[in-house]
């Protein structure tokens, strides 16, 4: 995540945020915490979610791998709020979502919450639609040149 490090001289130096949250990423988050992250972020802002990833870690609450779930929580709500504001995801729709499994399944939770209907995408099906997109592209790109 390129916003916990900063690059200086070609060496990474590690900022607050960074040294509060673990810096592997999981194979799943944890649920409890990425609500508790959402929570916050819809209470306070996302600003104020992030410095409170510090003070977690200030006072010693959770682990480093609690409190990156509080974090993505945070920021799935941001993310996920403004789509709903936008009329982008709407209740009762269905979502397919693809990416990081860890990330991937947070997002179904979430979505899960608001009565939207998500499947997190496995790595064999994101590489079966990849492969089939670029099939058709191919085949567009091979219509336009014979015409």
């Amino acid at each position: 995540m390129n916003y916990l490090r900063q690059e200086k001289c070609g060496k990474q130096r590690a900022i607050v945020l960074a040294i509060s949250v673990s810096s592997d990423w999981p194979e799943e988050f944890d649920h409890e915490w990425l609500a508790a992250g959402m929570t916050e972020q819809r209470r306070s802002g996302l600003s104020r979610a992030w410095f409170y990833v510090r003070l977690l870690a200030l006072a010693n609450e959770g682990t480093a791998a609690d409190r990156f779930s509080f974090l993505v929580g945070a920021f799935i709500a941001d993310d996920l709020d403004a789509l709903m504001a936008q009329g982008i995801v709407t209740a009762n729709m269905q979502v397919a979502i693809s990416g990081n499994q860890a990330t991937a399944m947070a997002w179904q939770a979430a979505l899960a919450r608001l009565s939207v209907r998500a499947v997190a995408l496995t790595a064999e099906e994101i590489e079966k639609g990849f492969l089939a997109g670029l099939g058709l592209v191919v085949r567009q790109a091979i219509r336009s040149a014979v015409c």
